[in-house]
């Protein structure tokens, strides 16, 4: 496999392009898992702040129970030795085959805002660890799952990529600033 990278900022401006391929060099079909892997942390990720997401369906990692309470994962509490470290498997909405998603700090006035193409990334992965000491929130588009390729195998999820094959995958990632900027967030991602 090969890995070709290219990262673009304009000068001044509070946008990141990422574009990446991934090439089949090998004379074999291989499997293919790719998961961005992106954490938040402080301050972004205090009391109050929260994932702007537009999941049509949200499970549990490992399981098929659907996750009821938006507040779930969508809304960030306090710190805290005791609290659980969740992994949630959403079903993201697409409209002119995008997709995205925005973790914001209202109290601050800041986030980051995401955008993809969903074709390339059919599942997002949002994992939280609250811990005192730790305080991240892990939001990941993906074509697979993080439990495993025989687990995804055997769900029929699993991709592959053939011999000499290109795959090209592209994201954005803008730094939010201000009230308007949250709103026009929150209005592209709620649904």
């Amino acid at each position: 496999m090969i890995l070709r990278r290219k990262v673009t900022v304009k000068m001044g401006s509070k946008k990141i392009f990422l574009e990446d391929t991934v090439e089949n060099a090998a004379p074999t079909k291989s499997p293919l898992m790719i998961l961005y892997h992106t954490n938040f942390g402080f301050p972004l990720i205090q009391d109050g702040s929260r994932l702007i997401i537009p999941s049509k369906r949200v499970v549990y990692g490992g399981t098929d129970e659907e996750v009821k309470n938006r507040d779930e994962y969508a809304r960030f509490t306090d710190v805290s030795y005791d609290i659980d470290t969740p992994i949630y498997f959403h079903d993201v909405a697409e409209k002119d085959g995008c997709a995205g998603y925005a973790v914001v700090n209202d109290e601050l006035g800041i986030g980051v805002r995401v955008r993809y193409l969903k074709k390339n990334f059919t599942n997002l992965i949002n994992w939280v660890d609250q811990q005192t000491g730790r305080n991240v929130v892990e939001v990941g588009p993906c074509n697979c799952t993080c439990l495993g390729r025989d687990r995804d195998r055997a769900s029929s999820m699993l991709q592959f990529i053939e011999p000499g094959e290109v795959k090209e995958y592209k994201l954005s990632f803008e730094v939010l600033e201000g009230k308007d900027e949250i709103a026009d967030a929150d209005k592209e991602f709620t649904i």
